[in-house]
């Protein structure tokens, strides 16, 4: 999380929730000693299970300490009014040693508005589903991973994304079927346009 995102927040008069990263590592050693030390004040748990795994996720909400609050407003984070943290456990079926394997990962956020650890669970929920359907399909679909352009790439990030944002204007749901069957037939892609455009 970066000050300009807060300072942006600021300037459009509305209000964010990101995920501190172990790169700022000052900042995630503050949240974390939050997290561990003190009550929270919230806590919503959810469990999924499905396809040989299941995950739990618990989300907890803390305040910022009164002698917490110094240090953040003193480093320009003085918009932050929560800690949330996000504690998943996955459990998945090892086919070959038929064993449950488990793994357990824990992530910060900082949000600059108090919301209830249901509301917290839902929107960072729905935002790494958004996050996983669209790196999902640059990755393995578009091979962005794998691209070998080093010079000017942000040309052919905008491109990749003109060339899905079109095959998604079709409405197709399995993005590689659309694309091998427009690249056979570019015409029909274009004609599909025209009618978009048309209505």
């Amino acid at each position: 999380m970066s000050k300009k995102t807060l300072t942006a927040a600021r300037k459009a008069d509305c209000h964010v929730i990101v995920q501190v990263k172990e790169n700022q590592q000052t900042l995630f050693d503050q949240c974390r000693s939050v997290t561990h030390d003190y009550n929270a004040q919230d806590s919503h748990a959810t469990r999924d299970k499905g396809h040989g795994r299941t995950e739990e996720r618990t989300v907890r909400t803390f305040r910022i300490p009164d002698h917490k609050e110094s240090w953040f407003r003193s480093r320009g984070w003085k918009d932050v009014s929560m800690i949330v943290q996000v504690e998943r456990s996955r459990s998945v079926f090892d086919t070959v040693a038929k064993v449950w394997r488990r793994s357990t990962e824990e992530s910060q956020y900082l949000s600059t508005i108090p919301l209830s650890a249901r509301e917290f669970a839902q929107g960072i929920r729905n935002h790494w589903a958004i996050e996983n359907r669209n790196h999902h399909v640059r990755d393995v679909t578009l091979g962005e991973d794998h691209s070998r352009i080093r010079k000017n790439p942000e040309i052919m990030v905008k491109l990749r994304s003109i060339a899905l944002n079109l095959l998604r204007a079709t409405g197709a749901k399995n993005i590689r079927q659309a694309r091998f069957a427009f690249g056979l037939q570019p015409s029909s892609l274009l004609a599909h346009q025209r009618l978009i455009y048309e209505r």
